[in-house]
């Protein structure tokens, strides 16, 4: 789940299944944004994606089983002015680096910082199926004190992460 602040200030938020880290030092991560068609075939870029690239940061925020309904909602087409925060009934809370929000019910989020973005042709020559892929930088990690362990690790059976499968189909990280 990838939450955004326009340069106007909007807030935004949207899920992504391909999201992940790359490298432990620095922390770096990627994340997949593909390109989507008007109606008249012309390239038009996610908000995501031009929110990360005008701010130059993202906030990845995990999805748990008990998300699941309110980042289906998120995934939704909303026009840029749209604050999906607040369709999702979501609340948020301040990033420490950077000037995007994170979902305040999510146990986990990383405040990124937007390093580069490299577009990998897909096979359509009209475009439609060219792929995004977003370097960023980790510069701080949140999680929830609840969801740690006494040895320090992550409790992943109280966390009951989301992870996309493939298709539309999911499933629960319990250990």
């Amino acid at each position: 789940w990838i939450s955004t602040i326009s340069s106007d200030g909007i807030d935004n938020l949207a899920p992504f299944s391909q999201f992940q880290i790359i490298g432990y030092s620095p922390a770096l991560v990627m994340v997949a944004i593909k390109d989507t068609l008007d109606k008249d075939g012309k390239h038009i870029h996610k908000d995501t994606l031009n929110n990360i690239e005008s701010t130059g940061c993202f906030v990845y925020n995990a999805v748990t089983d008990d998300l699941k309904e309110s980042m289906n909602l998120t995934g939704g087409i909303f026009p840029p002015e749209t604050d999906e925060f607040a369709e999702a009934g979501l609340h948020k809370l301040d990033c420490v680096c950077i000037p995007a929000k994170r979902v305040a019910e999510s146990p986990i989020q990383f405040e990124c910082r937007y390093l580069q973005t490299i577009k990998m042709p897909g096979n359509d020559p009209s475009g439609s199926e060219d792929t995004n892929v977003v370097f960023a930088q980790v510069v701080q990690v949140h999680i929830k004190d609840e969801f740690i362990r006494p040895d320090g690790k992550l409790d992943y059976e109280k966390l009951k992460l989301l992870y996309r499968a493939g298709y539309a189909d999911y499933g629960i990280l319990e250990n």
